[in-house]
């Protein structure tokens, strides 16, 4: 789940394939070691996702109070401060909770599925009144606007910005309004979401270079789909995700996927809205400024593209290689 915008590269050459011989052939599905990258679908990681959210009752046509004090951590098991959420937002989505669910674990929640949405700025506050949510200067009004209707559901969901000025979602939970119901509090906790994943970095032919070759570029090009099993879309992957962890092993990198932010000791980012090519990553830049030097052997390196659109709710990348460096 997130928010965001920035990407990517041009360049080419690519995996050969072949049987290896004397004679300096290539093994079918590895590449050839080249500051110039190639990604196509053979080098892009597998992702799967199991999101659980927890769905409270609330007193229809009334007023709410809604608290996330207790957090300490969000869904992604990454640290987290309450009176760091800078936003909180109310959705009425026209589909049954649990299409919601797996619409959010591909990346498939479209903007016409979002039936009512408000939001209220949160920063220092660890609490709001559903009424104090608005859009357009129109404020959420409970007795007219928190109804049941059929196939719909409503999501609360807190945003934090992120250390590049970019909303992303902390941690969402169900409401439902229901007739006869007293409860007017609902409570954020650890547990109001979780999300179960698994994410394969190894399977996939990884991305070769050489060290320390600097100008490296990348040209996805030739990418068709995403790791959603949908058609590659350049207008969602706005940003590219270079990353180096001191992990020494993809394997490793995977148990901890969700926290690549945490987890990374490098990291460097590059806007890539509309493009499927970037000339020289050096363009790409830590949050500080820093250009990125180039890659170096040890650890793991790892390149991407994200979207972080409004309009994208997981926080998986849509591509993803492990770059391995000779």
């Amino acid at each position: 789940m997130g928010t965001r915008t920035m990407w990517w590269v041009a360049g080419l050459m690519a995996c050969n394939g072949g049987n290896s011989d004397d004679t300096g052939g290539t093994e079918t599905g590895v590449t050839t070691a080249s500051s110039a990258m190639a990604f196509t679908d053979a080098n892009n990681y597998s992702y799967t996702a199991n999101l659980s959210l927890a769905s409270i009752a609330l007193a229809e046509g009334q007023d709410a109070t809604v608290d996330w004090s207790a957090l300490t951590t969000d869904y992604r098991g990454r640290t987290l401060d309450p009176l760091d959420i800078d936003q909180i937002t109310v959705s009425n989505i026209g589909l049954p909770q649990a299409d919601v669910i797996a619409a959010i674990n591909t990346n498939g929640l479209a903007q016409n599925n979002i039936r009512d949405y408000r939001l209220a700025a949160t920063a220092s506050q660890t609490s709001i009144q559903l009424s104090e949510t608005s859009i357009l200067g129109n404020p959420f009004e409970p007795a007219n606007d928190f109804l049941a209707i059929d196939g719909t559901s409503w999501l609360l969901t807190l945003w934090k910005e992120n250390d590049r000025g970019l909303m992303e979602i902390v941690m969402s939970q169900f409401v439902v309004p229901t007739a006869g119901e007293p409860n007017t509090a609902v409570s954020f906790t650890n547990d109001s979401a979780s999300l179960a994943f698994s994410a394969d970095l190894s399977t996939a032919t990884a991305l070769r270079v050489p060290a320390d070759s600097p100008p490296y570029s990348l040209d996805w090009s030739d990418v068709t789909t995403d790791v959603n099993g949908k058609p590659y879309d350049k207008l969602l992957g706005d940003t590219l995700r270079i990353a180096h962890t001191t992990l020494e092993s993809p394997e490793a990198l995977a148990a901890e996927f969700l926290r690549l932010d945490e987890v990374s000791d490098q990291t460097y980012y590059a806007n890539v809205y509309g493009l499927l090519s970037l000339d020289d990553l050096s363009s790409a830049a830590a949050v500080d400024g820093t250009a990125f030097p180039g890659f170096t052997t040890g650890g793991t390196w790892v390149i991407g593209v994200e979207c972080t659109q409004l309009s994208c709710f997981s926080p998986a990348p849509l591509i993803l290689a492990v770059v391995e460096v000779e």
